[in-house]
């Protein structure tokens, strides 16, 4: 049974700008002359700014026998087709043709590369998913793996899990 799991984390920019943020805030509240103003502004403005940051860190991809699960987004593994890895100049040429609104997207823009994994459900207007990670080639054998267990996507239908 192949499994996969990562944590999506942050990038050093988004650590940044969740620094430079409150500290802007402050600075702009102290034009109302009243520094415990602009102390609660700065405060209340990192607790939000952190509190996102924290969440968007604690994204996970996750690969199970039954599920394919990109932070709340989840895609059973009745409906999985084809899934192929993506880097460097590859991953950014997809990206830049992009999916139109075929496609269902979760980038990271500091993630190396990516994994594009077809969706098979007639009913489900998404024909395929463009997901980031740090370990591409990992994912998409997870990916393959599960399909392949799975059998062939044309013979499922979602009761057969």
């Amino acid at each position: 049974m192949s499994s996969f799991t990562e944590r999506r984390g942050v990038s050093f920019a988004g650590i940044l700008i969740s620094v430079l943020i409150p500290v802007t805030v402050w600075w702009v509240c102290l034009s109302t002359d009243s520094l415990a103003f602009a102390w609660i502004c700065a405060v209340f403005t990192a607790l939000g700014v952190w509190t996102v940051l924290l969440m968007r860190a604690a994204q996970r991809i996750e690969v199970t026998p039954e599920v394919l699960r990109v932070g709340r987004a989840h895609l059973e593994a009745a409906w999985i087709g084809s899934a192929e890895a993506f880097n460097g100049a590859e991953w950014q040429a997809l990206l830049r043709a992009g999916g139109g609104h075929t496609a269902w997207i979760d980038v990271r823009s500091y993630h190396p590369g990516g994994v594009k994994v077809e969706n098979t459900d007639p009913n489900d207007p998404v024909a395929f998913w463009l997901v980031s990670s740090r370990n591409s080639i990992a994912l998409a054998e997870a990916l393959q793996h599960l399909v392949h267990v799975s059998g062939n996507p044309e013979d499922r239908s979602p009761s057969d899990g």
